[in-house]
């Protein structure tokens, strides 16, 4: 499909009028005769969509983090069982932790 830029060759500063304006755009008649595409382009549409459509051959996983008794979400590929993405990331939830950990030094000391 085409796009086509629709530019305006008109002076800045000059006033049109618009009973002589002509419309730019396409009537209904030629946007219907050039929005069909071809086979060959049609396949290719049918191709992309099947493509987006395959799955992705991943499957997601709840994780517990030790120091902080919450969950976090991973998300792993079947194949090689290499974790792809954590949500939210386990060295972000270390380095909270490690956070909560400081300021409870301060603040919630045991006595």
């Amino acid at each position: 499909m085409e796009l086509t830029r629709i530019t305006s060759s008109v002076a800045p500063n000059t006033q049109i009028d618009p009973a002589e304006k002509v419309s730019e755009f396409p009537t209904d008649r030629q946007s219907k005769s050039e929005s069909s595409p071809n086979p060959k382009e049609l396949k290719e549409m049918v191709k992309g969509i099947n493509d987006l459509l395959i799955p992705a051959h991943t499957s997601s996983k709840f994780v517990l983090h030790e120091k902080l008794h919450d969950y976090y979400v991973q998300i792993i590929d079947d194949k090689t069982q290499e974790v792809i993405k954590e949500l939210p990331s386990k060295k972000f939830l270390d380095m909270y932790a490690s956070m909560l950990d400081f300021v409870g030094l301060f603040i919630d000391k045991k006595i």
